[in-house]
């Protein structure tokens, strides 16, 4: 009798502990690898030559978008619509956040369409669609009276188009109501609207079928499996297309209803797999939402799914089979609106020039007042933005430029409803179509090779010590890491390892710099060998889809190129010599180092300040300090700090640099190039006492490294690019008249705005430009809330006054 009952009991267990290990095998085959999102707002996204870029970095956990408390290094690249690289900078990132600057004053800058890439040592290695890519505009200043720019390619006439066929599911199940989205392109890639018919073999029509946003629809018919369906367009004769398989086995999934509670998922079988079981899943990010079996024994094969089991953004739909394979799925998009409002409070929404702004940020009721908020805003002319309005944001970037492989063309617009279309039938298009097989979540599970990146902040160099002959390498020996630059001045010891290589980690310094790695074998002397192995960060190489990107972005507005020629106009009346000035500040906030004057040798500093050419008679003194004296003012001696050429010499024990200078032949050496006091401090401390730079003769005098340089590398150097801010005038009684002009495109811009008690005010003034301003807030909270909101005021002219320019 015991037994008549233990062996059901038995089978129940075993069945479920066969259903317990499938479950728990599907969820550790959804794992991804670990990766980072990364994000930038930027001021605007049309810009002139010798602009600014101004940015807020982000750099967020991928699944739940809180802020990587990591810092790493921010490399951000201008690449053009043919995908070679044209600038390159980089930042520190700290705590996941970065605020930071491009100027646009490089000279192979040109009008055109431009790629802004970011990306951190991770997401480098990576590559492909993990990396940030915005397109932005570039233009000269130019007169646009009298004649509007047109976009030639935009009213190109097309003969050839072609439809993409996306089936829900993955297929097409014969016998059963199908749902088949679509996409018509130009061979450009450009979306095209159109008006077809779907025929049979006979030519019949059977549904007539348009698109219904961005060259996007949807044809719902029975398919039958021997039947040949064909597709005319009107208005195209040539069509490009491949129409799906039709299967007459096998089981799919149809989002076929969404209700306010959530999403039913309707299961299509046929006869041939009706009785076996089905599991409907949902996954966002990699995470497991929700797990059900679907029922056998009704005749409606539908699964339920509450909106609390999804999440915000995509979320993926799976339908198992008994064994846990997936046998089709399908990309769903939840967008929980609220959690991504910012309050804006204005104080009044017309203003004078010159009038303070006051600006009050308010957190929405989604999110805890005690939730502190990263934020960034940008406040722009109307004119600067494109009719459609902006088309990225940090919410349509997160949720979907980041989670979808290829070209989208203004993703932002995909949140905004429209007389002819709301939010949510776009963003369903976009997942049927877009999202069909190009989900970025799936393709990370799917990697074998997961790369070891250590996060860095700053420079790595490495490298290999061997001795004076290059037979041996040396190990456990000191290796000395010297910066000598405008702001950062220190110096770094390591040892060699057993294989003799040595490492400097996380070497930090700004701007430009002279990087001096000197090799000291164990008893203390220079004779060695010494590599550098490269520090060139290499580039992403662009994708295809990016080009799409740059290559259909669109023309900069004509009243933004009106606004900004008058106003330039205006400023070259108030300055006359306003272009020969900025090519000088150009030229100077480089900081790079003066070839001309210092012919060719390494330099951090502008001029010295005394400088020693050495003359004939030179010969006849025993050392170059002999000769110095009394051709200098003041005391010169050992407490200087001694360069040649612009290298700095290192005293060892048996051997101090006083020491080395006094022992170089006085005919060998060209000039002495003398910095006193104040003027050493570009070597921080060990420049205190002033620094003496001799210059060694080339050509017919001496040619050779001298000895105290052999085991000696000596590079510039490029370190982080230096953060300013920006510039934001206050106006006064005392300067509210000023008749200097004040234009601004980007009236104000905070990148680092800390919200910690649910309110945050910002005060900022308006300028001379009598026009109509949008304010955008983007940010994150510290629990991963997308944060933002928009607002617009208006600057009016001011009557009473007799400035022109107001």
């Amino acid at each position: 009798m015991q037994t008549k009952y233990l062996l059901p009991i038995l089978l129940i267990l075993i069945t479920q502990s066969v259903l317990s290990q499938n479950k728990k095998s599907f969820i550790e085959s959804q794992q991804t690898i670990p990766f980072q999102k990364l994000y930038l707002h930027t001021d605007r996204e049309f810009y002139f030559l010798n602009d600014t870029i101004w940015f807020a970095g982000y750099l967020l956990h991928p699944q739940t978008h809180t802020p990587l408390k990591t810092d790493c290094n921010l490399y951000i690249e201008l690449t053009d619509s043919s995908g070679h690289s044209v600038q390159k900078e980089f930042f520190p990132i700290e705590q996941g956040f970065c605020p930071g600057q491009l100027t646009l004053n490089r000279p192979e800058l040109e009008e055109g369409n431009y790629l802004l890439r970011a990306y951190t040592d991770l997401l480098g290695e990576y590559g492909d669609d993990l990396i940030f890519s915005k397109p932005i505009r570039i233009s000269r200043v130019k007169n646009t009276a009298g004649h509007e720019t047109k976009d030639k390619d935009k009213h190109k006439i097309i003969n050839n188009i072609t439809i993409d066929l996306f089936p829900e599911g993955g297929f097409l199940l014969a016998g059963k109501y199908n749902q088949m989205a679509f996409k018509a392109t130009e061979p450009s890639g450009r979306d095209v609207e159109i008006h077809g018919r779907l025929l049979n073999g006979k030519g019949e029509e059977l549904m007539k079928f348009s698109s219904l946003y961005r060259g996007m629809g949807i044809i719902y018919f029975i398919p039958e499996q021997r039947e040949k369906y064909t597709i005319e367009i009107d208005g195209y004769p040539n069509v490009i297309y491949n129409f799906p398989k039709i299967s007459d086995t096998g089981a799919k999934l149809m989002i076929y209803k969404e209700n306010p509670d959530g999403i039913d998922v309707n299961v299509l079988l046929n006869e041939t797999v009706s009785n076996q079981k089905y599991y409907v899943t949902s996954l966002t990010r990699g995470e497991l939402n929700s797990f059900a079996e679907v029922s056998r024994n009704k005749k409606e094969k539908i699964v339920h799914i509450k909106n609390e089991l999804l999440k915000n953004g995509i979320n993926r739909v799976v339908l198992l089979n008994e064994n846990f394979k997936p046998v089709s799925e399908r990309l769903v998009f939840i967008d929980e609106a609220e959690d991504a409002s910012l309050k804006l409070n204005l104080n009044q929404f017309q203003f004078r020039p010159r009038e303070q702004v006051k600006l009050e940020i308010d957190v929405c009721k989604n999110i805890d007042r005690n939730e502190i908020a990263n934020l960034s805003i940008s406040v722009i002319d109307k004119s600067s933005i494109p009719e459609s309005g902006i088309t990225e944001n940090i919410k349509s970037y997160l949720l979907i430029d980041s989670e979808l492989k290829g070209y989208i063309a203004s993703p932002a617009d995909y949140f905004i409803n429209e007389p002819q279309i709301s939010s949510a039938k776009k963003l369903d298009l976009l997942m049927m179509t877009q999202g069909w097989s190009n989900y970025v979540w799936n393709t990370l599970t799917k990697r074998e090779r997961i790369p070891e990146i250590e996060t860095h902040l700053g420079h790595t160099f490495t490298g290999t010590l061997k001795n004076y002959y290059k037979t041996k390498k040396l190990t456990d020996s000191e290796v000395i890491l010297s910066v000598s630059g405008k702001t950062d001045n220190f110096m770094n010891f390591t040892q060699t390892d057993s294989l003799g290589n040595y490492t400097f980690d996380n070497v930090q310094f700004y701007d430009s710099a002279i990087v001096f790695i000197q090799g000291k074998n164990k008893r203390d002397k220079l004779n060695t060998t010494i590599t550098l192995d490269s520090i060139l960060f290499s580039s992403p190489e662009t994708t295809s889809s990016e080009l799409t990107l740059a290559k259909h972005f669109t023309k900069i507005p004509v009243p933004m190129l009106r606004t900004k020629y008058f106003n330039e106009a205006r400023l070259k009346e108030f300055f006359p010599d306003r272009d020969t000035r900025l090519i000088e500040e150009v030229r100077v906030t480089a900081a790079r180092p003066e070839e001309e004057k210092s012919q060719g040798r390494i330099r951090i500093y502008t001029e010295p300040t005394h400088t020693v050419v050495l003359k004939e008679n030179a010969y006849a003194y025993p050392n170059i300090m002999e000769y110095l004296a009394g051709r200098v003012p003041g005391r010169v001696d050992s407490t200087y700090l001694f360069l040649i050429d612009g290298i700095e010499v290192f005293s060892t024990d048996d051997f101090p640099a006083y020491d080395y200078v006094t022992s170089i032949p006085v005919g060998d050496i060209e000039r002495v190039e003398i910095l006193k006091h104040a003027a050493g401090t570009y070597y921080g401390m060990r420049g205190r006492n002033g620094v003496i730079n001799i210059i060694i003769k080339r050509g017919g005098g001496r040619t050779s490294t001298p000895d105290i340089l052999k085991g000696t590398i000596v590079k510039r150097i490029k370190g982080f690019s230096s953060y300013r801010e920006f510039y934001s005038p206050a106006y006064n009684s005392e300067n509210i008249r000023s008749e200097i002009p004040d234009y601004r495109t980007t009236l104000y811009w905070n990148p680092s705005i800390a919200v910690e008690d649910g309110k945050v005010n910002c005060t900022f003034f308006t300028c001379d430009n009598v026009a109509e301003y949008k304010i955008f807030v983007e940010g994150i909270t510290e629990n991963g809330t997308i944060c933002l909101g928009e607002a617009e005021f208006e600057a009016v002219k001011n009557n009473d006054t007799t400035s022109e320019n107001y």
